[in-house]
């Protein structure tokens, strides 16, 4: 896996799709992880925006989400940190972008589920500065839905739809890309993250 081919990519077009950045056994490890979590019922209604603006609301997205505590993570959460943390260094100095922290959670979507388009970088914080996907779906049929759909800068472009693969990581830049999640035929899990600067911090590009 060439990570700085994949940087050179993200610079491009705004997002890049790393397809098997989880192998089969990680995948694996991931997904029992995922759903041991799921069963002890550790997941929650997911909400949007922050401080005064935030909010539940099905309308916009009706997920769960548990959110994975960097002081105490689970073996399998520990390796999924370390090839992150490998990827944030190879951005750092693609970018200079000043990556310090990553936040994330686990994402829970019944069938049916759905996000509206959306920015992920909060109006009154401007911390979030690339954000991810990693997709924890097996056996993923094209007929199932579900996908991260992402739309252009320029308007008169078709939308990008992408599939939620089972290994899949997809990263993007979190202030300019608008995105959505499309409803599924079926339950549909993933790994959502953000890279994370110091709050305050001038835009660099």
């Amino acid at each position: 896996m060439n990570l700085e081919e994949h940087a050179q990519t993200l610079e491009t077009q705004g997002h890049v799709v790393i397809d098997h950045f989880l192998s089969a056994t990680e995948l694996k490890s991931m997904i029992d992880d995922y759903e041991r979590l799921k069963r002890v019922g550790h997941f929650k209604k997911a909400s949007i925006g922050k401080g005064n603006e935030h909010q539940l609301n099905e309308k916009i997205r009706n997920d769960e989400t548990h959110w994975l505590e960097p002081a105490a993570l689970t073996a399998s959460q520990k390796m999924l940190w370390n090839k992150l943390e490998a990827f944030k260094q190879v951005l750092n100095q693609h970018f200079f972008l000043g990556l310090w922290t990553l936040e994330g959670h686990y994402a829970y979507y019944p069938a049916g589920g759905k996000y509206d388009a959306h920015l992920d970088r909060f109006s009154n914080d401007d911390a979030r500065t690339i954000s991810m996907v990693l997709y924890l779906n097996q056996n993923w049929n094209p007929d199932n839905g579900g996908e991260l759909r992402i739309h252009h800068q320029n308007q008169e472009a078709p939308p990008i739809d992408i599939k939620p693969l089972g290994g899949r990581l997809v990263c993007f830049f979190s202030a300019d890309v608008l995105h959505e999640v499309l409803p599924a035929k079926k339950e549909r899990m993933s790994f959502a993250g953000w890279w994370k600067r110091r709050s305050g911090e001038n835009d660099l590009f």
